[in-house]
């Protein structure tokens, strides 16, 4: 839900040639039409390197000094981009300085926090990549600060990470989990308009085919 007419953040699935899928949710500094452009180039280079065989942690090292380099330290990004093997049931991430991943995997949560730095900051940056084996009914939750820092006008208190984690109580699939979660960001803002972007991606572990 862009807060303008056009928005900064970004989501995307991303099929590869090795059977995988690229789960994304990004958040490109500003708002608007400038921060959409932004958006749109690095959709572009996820997309050229989907069939790269390179770790996570290389293709984010590389789109560090890209974004550098076109924005010139004007414009930097935010982004989680991880790889969903439906084979090994594995998924491996990179968090580029994003709000946390959440995890619900074996009945527990578990913050996936930034493994490395905001794109496009400063030349140079490693990124380090993680990863964990899923299994059937364990729910992944990628989300933008929009929703973390979404406030109501009451002073110094934000919606922030553990109303969304107190979202995946009782529910068991990944709709469930965004509706539950829209409709209690929905009644915590209380008819205030939003300040920024919002995205949320959602997705739960099936059976191994």
């Amino acid at each position: 839900q862009p807060c303008y007419e056009g928005g900064g953040d970004y989501s995307d699935l991303i099929p590869t040639d090795r059977g995988t899928w690229g789960l994304v949710v990004g958040d490109v500094s500003g708002k608007g039409v400038s921060a959409a452009l932004v958006a749109s180039n690095l959709q572009a280079y996820l997309w050229s390197r989907r069939n790269d065989p390179s770790p996570l942690s290389t293709i984010m090292a590389e789109a560090n000094d890209l974004l550098r380099t076109l924005a010139r330290g004007r414009k930097y990004a935010t982004l989680v981009v991880a790889e969903w093997s439906a084979e090994s049931q594995t998924l491996t991430w990179v968090n580029a300085g994003h709000p946390p991943m959440i995890l619900k995997a074996a009945g527990a949560l578990r913050r996936c926090a930034a493994t490395g730095i905001p794109l496009g900051l400063l030349r140079d940056r490693d990124y380090t990549q993680e990863s964990a084996r899923l299994e059937p009914g364990d729910l992944l939750l990628l989300l933008t600060d929009g929703v973390t820092e979404a406030a109501n006008g009451a002073p110094g208190e934000e919606f922030g990470i553990e109303r969304a984690e107190d979202c995946f109580q009782g529910v068991t699939g990944s709709a469930e989990l965004v509706e539950a979660l829209s409709a209690r960001l929905r009644e915590y803002m209380a008819g205030a308009e939003p300040k920024d972007d919002v995205t949320v991606l959602c997705a739960r572990c099936a059976p191994a085919k």
